[in-house]
């Protein structure tokens, strides 16, 4: 992209615009879900990212996502139900947090398997159970599999112009997280490698990526083919509010400039 006097720009740099419908802070894969809904609702996005890359620490993550009663699993068979995931968070949750976080855990156990329908017609992302058990696998509720999955690898030119803006991690993405549970890949990398040499040329040559980064770029790609407009090195300094106390937007600076965005159905 050139400006009007033919200067070459940044392709990540976006002019933020006063006003949108929903604003919001992060790109994280809570961010950029909570864009991808709005958006596919039919309202207007802006994502925000203070850093100059996108992602976050859901980027640099195994992207291992635990959603009881998933479709997944029970097309392989796995009878599961809410009420059963239920039994087992309350088991495992530290004496007195039921008072302040059940309800948190009623709309987990029952919305959660609708989220992952939701980004996989929303989005390029592919999810695939793991092997692993609940943790606590004593507990009542516990499950041996089918609530821990992680999603298959896209290729980063799937993020379009931000295919190089996505956060770097410190854990081989080249891998999948399936991968490095069923290869003991940390205990055995060249072993693994070699056993896996085709694939990983693959990916290599495709710029394909498991883990956090098939993530973030599906999540993304999704958030783009709905029209979000993402701002890099964009930071929310002060939420807005009117007479009332109600938050209606967001002062954002960016490149040393202050923006003041207006958010008519709410900042994120």
């Amino acid at each position: 992209m050139r400006d009007k006097g033919g200067r070459q720009q940044d392709a990540a740099v976006t002019i933020l615009p006063h006003e949108c419908d929903v604003l919001v802070l992060g790109s994280g894969s809570a961010g950029l879900t909570a864009a991808l809904t709005a958006a596919s609702r039919g309202l207007s996005v802006i994502v925000l990212e203070k850093t100059e890359v996108l992602g976050g620490t859901s980027a640099m993550s195994g992207a291992g996502t635990w959603i009881p009663a998933n479709h997944h699993a029970a097309a392989a068979g796995i009878e599961d139900s809410p009420e059963e995931a239920l039994a087992y968070i309350r088991a495992a949750a530290p004496e007195g947090w039921a008072e302040t976080e059940d309800a948190l855990w009623q709309r987990l156990v029952t919305e959660s398997p609708a989220m992952l329908r939701f980004i996989e017609q929303k989005t390029p992302l592919r999810f695939r159970l793991t092997p692993e058990p609940d943790p606590l696998r004593d507990l009542p509720g516990a499950k041996p599999r089918g609530r821990m999955l992680s999603p298959l690898p896209l290729s980063r030119w799937r993020a379009g112009r931000y295919a190089f803006r996505i956060r770097r991690s410190t854990i081989p993405e080249l891998f999948t997280y399936h991968e490095a549970v069923e290869t003991d890949l940390y205990h055995h990398p060249y072993r693994t490698a070699l056993s896996l040499l085709p694939q990983l040329i693959w990916r290599i040559a495709t710029n394909t990526r498991g883990k956090g980064t098939a993530l973030i770029v599906g999540l993304l790609r999704g958030c783009l083919d709905l029209g979000c407009r993402i701002a890099l090195n964009a930071r929310a300094v002060e939420l807005t509010q009117d007479g009332s106390g109600a938050v209606t937007g967001a002062m954002v600076e960016q490149d040393g400039t202050r923006t003041d965005i207006a958010a008519r159905r709410g900042v994120v």
